[in-house]
């Protein structure tokens, strides 16, 4: 099992590479959520050798330039005077298409990369350094590629940095499920999330927020299992702490950590005042490598995390922020947060037919329903998983949702809607598909429990291919567009032959110049369709291999085997 396990790990950690390199491509210059801005900071640590200042650092000239020169998103067509939208640049006449690309094909010019003293404030400079820190000798060797290129090197890179997590993920699933074969089929569904790619395939410190969350997760499952002791204290020490040193997001964790040390206390058995310590080791580790942060940006910003909405409601009472959060509507909120989370086509927030995210609620709903039955349920009925470790997993989930929750709050009052980002919640992948897993599952008898894991993996792998080849690629090669009210047309496969193989060529490599041929875009296609169904085959292999635990005593007993 275990050998068979490792090769089919391997295979869908090779699918998960493929598949983003190919939404890389796919994904036009800054098409990614705050891409330039990410992209700016890493050349501004690269090119100063320090981090940039809330407030008063700026993009560099050439980020400033390439503003006016490629199509930007559609959410961001009123940013720059004289910018233009992907509906509007692909009606322009080819020569002056080409006239605008042409400046981004170009190698970097060194006096490009300083500060554009009239361009737009660096606004990403509020995120912790770590991910920057890394990437920024990587930007520095290639200096002298062209900005697509560059951009497309970090979001390579940025996509290495993530798939570290899916090894992570399969020892965490494995450990709270206590099967290898459903492990397999969690790590296939996260390879096969669209939104997950288009969330990791850009330059953006979610990769490594991805690697350090599933870290965190699995050293604080493990610790329910083994019971408090150094080694997992500072593993979760470690990993918190730089978790903090790359997204402020990382503080909901601190409530959970500690209620994890209280239930593997009682879990585990031993003396409070030894878990104490631990605890108090696992915290201090945390906090003397990221405080200093937390330090400057309060210095800077006035506010301990630094995000813009929090920054721009520092003067706001508590009292009216809780008078706001009553005054919410949630369910407006909770819609907004689920379908950027489940399919939102990059930066220009475009999305599939609403039928299709109501069926993804639904699942999300019964698996919510089977997890609470899971929770309290009789133990002389038998779970599919450990219940402490599902109640761990949740927690973490429950206080980072009130994170988001908090957030929705802050737009309210800045922006008097109740927006938040549901791509956020990314970093707790395999938690959620956890919990999806084991909910669904309760509802099935014991011999086909595993059919519904598969079914998870069938639903994401079919919303990859449909909106990635009705959705995007149509989009960002011009073939559909927004109409006058803003509504993202329908794509016919028709329209291929409307426009003609050589204008969809001259288009596939006009805003991609690290492509030489249209050969070499479909080529990445079919490696993209062949990754994706690796990834079912995989998944569809593992009800002939499963076995799943019985007891909570089984589950027990499998971990401490493996």
């Amino acid at each position: 099992m275990r050998g068979r396990s490792s090769w089919s790990l391997f295979a869908i950690w090779l699918c998960f590479m493929v598949r983003g390199e190919f939404y890389a491509v796919v994904l036009p210059l800054w098409e990614g959520y705050d891409e330039y801005s990410h992209f700016a900071y890493v050349q501004h640590v690269s090119v100063h050798g320090s981090i940039p200042i809330p407030g008063i650092s700026r993009i560099s000239r050439e980020v400033s330039a390439s503003l006016g020169s490629t199509p930007l998103p559609w959410t961001l067509k009123d940013l720059v005077p004289g910018a233009i939208r992907y509906d509007d640049f692909w009606n322009l006449p080819q020569h002056l298409r080409e006239a605008r690309i042409a400046a981004l094909r170009k190698g970097a010019d060194p006096a490009l990369r300083e500060e554009d003293p009239l361009g737009e404030k660096l606004y990403e400079s509020q995120q912790p350094p770590l991910y920057y820190w890394l990437m920024a000798p990587i930007l520095g060797m290639a200096e002298n590629w062209s900005l697509p290129a560059r951009v497309l090197l970090l979001r390579s890179v940025s996509l290495l940095l993530a798939s570290l997590a899916l090894p992570l993920g399969f020892f965490l699933a494995r450990r709270v499920l206590g099967s290898a074969p459903l492990a397999i089929c969690a790590v296939a569904t996260v390879v096969c999330m669209p939104e997950g790619m288009i969330d990791l395939a850009r330059v953006g410190n979610e990769s490594l927020a991805l690697l350090l969350y599933t870290l965190l997760t699995y050293a604080c499952v493990r610790m329910l299992d083994e019971g408090p002791n150094a080694r997992n204290s500072v593993l979760i020490g470690v990993a918190l702490g730089c978790g903090l040193l790359t997204k402020a997001y990382f503080l909901t964790a601190i409530p959970a950590v500690c209620v994890g040390f209280a239930l593997a206390l009682r879990r585990a058995g031993g003396g409070w005042r030894r878990t104490t310590a631990l605890l108090g080791v696992c915290l201090s580790i945390a906090i003397l490598s990221s405080f200093w942060w937390y330090r400057f940006i309060h210095q800077v910003t006035g506010d301990f995390t630094g995000q813009i909405q929090s920054v721009a409601v520092v003067a706001v009472p508590w009292q009216e922020r809780l008078r706001v959060a009553w005054r919410v509507d949630w369910l407006a909120a909770l819609d907004t947060a689920m379908f950027s989370h489940i399919w939102f086509g990059g930066w220009s927030f475009l999305q599939v037919r609403s039928w299709i995210y109501h069926l993804f609620y639904t699942v999300g709903l019964a698996s919510a329903i089977g997890v609470t039955i899971l929770l309290l349920r009789p133990r002389s009925l038998a779970p599919v998983a450990s219940r402490t470790s599902l109640f761990m997993l949740g927690l973490l989930e429950a206080c980072f949702c009130a994170s988001l929750a908090y957030q929705v709050t802050l737009a309210q009052i800045v922006y008097g809607k109740p927006m938040t980002n549901g791509w956020y919640l990314y970093c707790l992948v395999f938690a959620e598909i956890v919990l999806i897993f084991a909910g669904l599952m309760a509802f099935l008898p014991r011999g086909r429990r595993i059919w519904a894991p598969v079914g998870v993996v069938g639903l994401f792998a079919a919303l990859d291919v449909y909106g990635m080849n009705f959705v995007l690629i149509p989009y960002y090669l011009g073939l559909i567009g927004h109409s006058a009210g803003g509504r993202l047309q329908t794509f016919h496969a028709g329209q291929f032959w409307k426009f003609g193989l050589p204008e969809i060529s001259s288009r596939l490599l006009l805003n991609r110049p690290y492509l030489s041929a249209p050969a070499e875009f479909a080529a990445l296609w079919v490696l993209y369709l062949a990754a994706t169904v690796t990834c079912l085959v995989v998944a569809f292999m593992q009800p002939w291999q499963c076995r799943v635990p019985q007891t909570d005593a089984a589950i027990a007993e499998t971990s401490l085997r493996r």
